[in-house]
């Protein structure tokens, strides 16, 4: 079966990809890993940043082995840095 989820764009990177969010189709056992591969497939201008972004799932912080289930949300957002 397959589920539906947002992925939502911030900062540098929504501007680059012109788009704050959009819907992406998984299927069941996807991991966050892998609706990333499929975004960087999509948005070449990902795949450049892949290193510097973060990534929540409905609004935590997670690393890509997390399990995604439909309507799920990830945010994908720059790192910052200050000083």
């Amino acid at each position: 079966m397959n589920s539906k989820i947002v992925i939502k764009y911030f900062g540098s990177i929504r501007d680059n990809l012109g788009i704050s969010e959009e819907y992406l189709e998984i299927r069941d056992g996807w991991k966050v890993a892998d609706a990333i591969d499929i975004l960087n497939q999509k948005h070449k201008e990902l795949v450049s940043r892949s290193k510097d972004f973060l990534v929540a799932l409905n609004k935590e912080y997670t690393d890509k082995s997390a399990i995604l289930k439909n309507g799920d949300e990830i945010a994908i957002f720059p790192m910052v840095s200050g000083g």
